[in-house]
């Protein structure tokens, strides 16, 4: 904490913006926290845990539309397994059908 304290006039961060950062760290995090506990409530927390795997996919497509970052082949590529990796083990278990033996009669 001392350095923090020291190093806070050095740092190039603009002071309106200061501000700005709890309120929209928060802001954010409790969303995610009221939105977490409703999906975990609904679907469960071993399902809703998969919504992780959607954060990269979701910081490649921002960063290609706002960011204008270029998007390769491998990042296509690793979107589709981490999706369809998620879809697989998002799913829900079927109950196994047990065959039996017509009765004697």
């Amino acid at each position: 904490l001392p350095v923090v304290v020291y190093g806070f006039a050095r740092v190039g961060f603009p002071r309106p913006a200061f501000p700005a950062a709890p309120g929209l760290g928060v802001i954010g995090m409790g969303l995610a926290f009221i939105l977490a506990g409703r999906i975990a409530a609904s679907v469960g927390g071993t399902r809703s845990s998969f919504t992780a795997y959607v954060i990269p996919v979701v910081a490649l497509v921002l960063g290609a539309i706002f960011r204008d970052e270029t998007v390769n082949l491998i990042s296509v590529i690793g979107i589709a397994l981490v999706l369809t990796g998620a879809f697989l083990a998002s799913r829900k278990e079927r109950p196994a059908v047990l065959e039996t033996e017509p009765a004697a009669a």
